[in-house]
């Protein structure tokens, strides 16, 4: 038991920090410094710790059995030093989620080569099976057009269109309480597709 939750929190802290690296590392390539002067350009886990998000819930989740799920602090950038306008803070959002779906690839794709020789108990072959689908999850969650999500970046940076414009200022006063009602509905189209992209890397 106490193994498992180990594991699960280590998979957990590993997928947010390289999200949140990601985001500082995508807001640096377009010339913008506020994420490394904040400490956050780095691969250090401790850089990135929101004490509820990346300790408390990950592990209160975990004993409880479930799915391990969490976040970690939201890393500054100042969209007026990024290089590319209007998309550049749709790179910087969405860098985090890209390296969540490349995490959980690359885990799956290692499973199975290693899989071929190792027994299915191994901790390596465990850990990089709840290491894949906690990139899974956290990769399509961040993706939801709904702040403070990453997905929201996209919409917003459309909002200047006046058939979007009501939709996104609506959403973005309103995204917590959107957000709170769409896990409350058990997050509807999400299951599944988790589901196909679990059964696409062949982890069912």
């Amino acid at each position: 038991m106490a193994l498992m939750i180990a594991l699960r929190f280590a998979a957990v802290l590993l997928a947010l920090t390289v999200h949140e690296f990601m985001h500082a590392f995508a807001a640096y390539l377009q010339g913008d410094n506020t994420a490394k002067y904040a400490g956050r350009l780095t691969l250090n886990p401790a850089a990135h710790i929101d004490p509820m998000g990346t300790i408390f819930l990950p592990l209160l989740l975990s004993l409880a059995g479930l799915p391990a799920f969490g976040w970690a602090k939201p890393v500054p950038y100042n969209p007026y030093n990024l290089r590319n306008g209007k998309l550049g803070p749709v790179l910087v959002g969405l860098a985090g989620p890209a390296s969540n779906f490349i995490m959980f690839f690359a885990a799956a794709a290692l499973f199975h080569v290693l899989s071929a020789t190792l027994p299915p108990e191994n901790l390596l072959l465990v850990f990089l099976y709840i290491f894949a689908l906690v990139n899974a999850g956290l990769g399509l969650f961040n993706v939801l057009p709904i702040p403070p999500l990453d997905g929201a970046k996209i919409l917003m940076a459309f909002a200047d269109n006046p058939k979007i414009r009501p939709i996104a200022l609506f959403v973005e006063k309103n995204g917590f309480f959107i957000l709170l009602v769409y896990i409350f509905l058990n997050t509807p189209g999400l299951n599944w597709a988790f589901a196909q992209l679990i059964q696409l890397a062949g982890l069912t």
